[in-house]
């Protein structure tokens, strides 16, 4: 599918949390096709603060969250000026569309520095179908797919699916499969 594709850890999202254990790296996958680049960003943030204050946080989760912010930041703004479309899909775990534009991680990441930056995210303002009907559901997602506005212009925004598992796939006893459903769209690269 590509010409070539190339993968590094990103071990500054990886921050110490409070009681000591390490949070999860990110990892950086770059694909080339036809002479053209992409760089797709995939993370899983502290989870345990979905809307609350990073600002002065009061929990534990909240202040490791935090701490993810400055580094993710960094990233964002070094390959800004690289020039090459960039994408960061995973888990945020934020509801950032309970604050919208003003939750303290989307500010954070979406500040407009190197000037002319402008994030975009799917989903925006929908509400998850993952589980729905049983007690796993979530209406607010916490997954997503964050394009700077090069990679945006490859994105088909009507492609965008949540692939739902099927009721015989779904285990609640269990919890499996995972809590979270897949999302995708497609881009033209």
């Amino acid at each position: 599918m590509f010409d070539a594709v190339s993968k590094q850890d990103v071990s500054s999202i990886g921050v110490v949390h409070t009681d000591g254990r390490p949070t999860r790296w990110g990892t950086e996958v770059l694909v080339e096709k036809d002479g053209k680049k992409l760089v797709v960003l995939s993370v899983h943030l502290k989870s345990g603060c979905f809307d609350r204050n990073l600002e002065q946080p009061t929990t534990d989760h909240c202040r490791t969250l935090a701490k993810q912010r400055e580094p993710l930041e960094a990233w964002i703004d070094e390959h800004t000026t690289y020039g090459v479309p960039f994408v960061i899909a995973g888990d945020f775990n934020r509801r950032f569309d309970v604050y919208g534009q003003s939750d303290h991680l989307w500010q954070e990441i979406d500040d407009g520095e190197p000037t002319g930056l402008d994030l975009w995210r799917l989903l925006f303002r929908k509400e998850s179908d993952c589980w729905r009907g049983t007690s796993r559901h979530h209406k607010d997602f916490i997954d997503f797919l964050v394009f700077d506005e090069q990679a945006k212009a490859l994105v088909d925004e009507h492609s965008f699916v949540q692939l739902i598992y099927d009721s015989k796939d779904q285990n609640l006893e269990d919890q499996t499969p995972s809590d979270h459903c897949p999302i995708a769209v497609e881009m033209d690269l």
